[in-house]
């Protein structure tokens, strides 16, 4: 083992950072604020020009098209998205100030809430609890709408909307008391949304296609919960998420045989297990370890075998090991480098935990054909050293 090694713990932070996640706009890339700006209704105004069209239709096309540019052209993501919301407020004031006042469609609040949504996670405006505050209320009126006007199953759209929305004011909020309030709202939302996805999925009984991909809905929900547990200080936060998490992926074990609800259920402890360890960082900066250092070292190396045996079992249900994405075997080249870390700490030998930790790695670089864009430079300096 080199001396290097020996002198820096390299112990990785976790699988998915939220800079990866969230789209973001470039520093000199503002949105237009005020929604009655006529440089924001031009956008809109072009698409619908000459057309006989249902507005909230055309406003929904809008909104798809501002999601299709945000990887490509994030500024004007943005103008549409603010067009969107523009155009909500207009048909909604023009309706308030009638003599004939209209019901107007639940449709039309949620594509009001959902767009200042986005704004506040793609433009990220200095106002942007604001934003979620009046995106919280849109949202909120849609659902109330659709609960009186519409007889038939849950908008699913409407639930993840309004659990992403709590979800964000909780990561914004300063009080712990704030945070665990907007939380628990935000996972009775996407319990909801869980139960509606559930219910399409066990009305059909052949579209293999449309299951999976309400399944994926539920997936993407559980992704976005454990990305808010990563590196969160806060435990009894981690601990909400946790056991709503769990509860759904063992139920997906049961009707189920893919590799996620394992790889999932392995994230969930790598975030327990980075909870442990960065605690762990932090008493490795005082002169005296903390009383509860044991402890703490105990904890991280339990949530770490708990998801290395998660992995194990996430490799054994695919067909070709080969064929899970790259991320498992990042996760499982972290995991086992931590443990190494761990068991260096407590005087036992770490050498084989960081030569396993080497293989899962230069797995994740050959599934992608040697591609080894996006991984820390310490990974590749990891493989080297070790293979």
């Amino acid at each position: 083992m080199s001396e290097g090694m020996k002198k820096e713990k390299r112990k990785p932070a976790g699988l998915k950072s939220s800079a990866e996640k969230r789209a973001k706009v470039d520093d000199n890339v503002r949105m237009v604020r005020d929604f009655e700006d006529e440089r924001t209704a031009t956008v809109v105004l072009k698409n619908v020009e000459g057309e006989n069209v249902n507005e909230v239709d055309e406003i929904e096309e809008i909104y798809n098209n501002a999601l299709e540019e945000v990887e490509d052209d994030k500024e004007k993501a943005v103008m549409l998205l603010s067009g969107t919301v523009h155009e909500c407020n207009r048909i909604i004031q023009t309706n308030d100030g009638a003599k004939d006042k209209q019901p107007l469609p639940y449709k039309l609040y949620y594509l009001y809430g959902i767009s200042l949504f986005d704004l506040s996670e793609l433009d990220e405006p200095e106002d942007a609890l604001e934003y979620l505050k009046l995106s919280l209320e849109r949202l909120s009126q849609a659902k109330d709408i659709h609960e009186t006007q519409v007889c038939e199953e849950k908008d699913t759209r409407i639930y993840v909307g309004l659990g992403k929305v709590n979800l964000s004011i909780a990561r914004k909020a300063e009080k712990e008391k704030d945070v665990i309030e907007s939380l628990n709202s935000s996972l009775m939302y996407f319990k909801t949304a869980f139960d509606a996805l559930e219910a399409k999925i066990s009305r059909l009984k052949s579209n293999e296609e449309q299951k999976k991909e309400y399944t994926t809905e539920i997936y993407n929900i559980i992704d976005l919960l454990l990305l808010y547990c990563e590196n969160n200080p806060i435990f009894e936060a981690i601990e909400c998420c946790s056991e709503f998490i769990t509860q759904k992926l063992e139920e997906l074990k049961k009707t189920t045989n893919t590799y996620e609800p394992h790889f999932f259920s392995a994230q969930l402890q790598w975030c327990l297990a980075l909870y442990y360890l960065n605690l762990l960082d932090q008493s490795a900066t005082d002169d005296d370890k903390d009383e509860g250092h044991d402890e703490h070292q105990r904890l991280a190396l339990e949530k770490l075998e708990m998801a290395e045996k998660h992995l194990n079992s996430c490799v054994k249900s695919a067909a070709d090991p080969a064929s899970l994405p790259r991320e498992t075997y990042i996760m499982f080249g972290e995991v086992l480098l931590n443990k190494g870390n761990l068991l260096s700490d407590s005087g036992n030998t770490e050498e084989e935990q960081y030569r396993l930790a080497a293989k899962k790695f230069k797995m994740a670089i050959d599934i992608s054909a040697g591609d080894t864009d996006g991984l820390p430079e310490y990974v590749l300096e990891f493989v080297e050293e070790w293979l």
